[in-house]
């Protein structure tokens, strides 16, 4: 899917309610293949500027990436630094690279030694 589909796909869906359980992305058709470009998504800090709807893209971004995991990985991981102003990212980040287990914790560990 290319990213302007997701984009509208996600624009729509607006900001989450607090303390829900997140929303099953996965009838959205998205796969595996889909993960470098819903990265491309949560790192882009122009939605930060939308006073729309389209606001809330990068957060469903990290949030679809949660069934795909461990697709999109050691992209979003490479990210951190862009993400890490955002207090939702911050919380809600770590369950998402969580998702990928025992790749998650190669990847951390590897950054802490290398």
């Amino acid at each position: 899917m290319n990213k302007a589909a997701i984009v509208k796909i996600f624009a729509v869906l607006g900001e989450p309610t607090d303390n829900r359980p997140w929303r099953d992305y996965s009838g959205y058709g998205l796969t595996a293949a889909d993960a470098p470009t819903l990265v491309e998504l949560v790192a882009d800090n122009s939605f930060v500027e939308s006073e729309g709807a389209d606001y809330w893209v990068p957060l469903h971004s990290w949030r679809a990436l949660l069934h795909l995991m461990p697709a999109g990985l050691h992209e979003l991981i490479g990210i951190f630094d862009v993400v890490a102003e955002d207090d939702w990212a911050l919380d809600e980040i770590p369950t998402v690279v969580a998702a990928a287990c025992d790749a998650a914790l190669e990847s951390v560990v590897g950054l802490c030694v290398g």
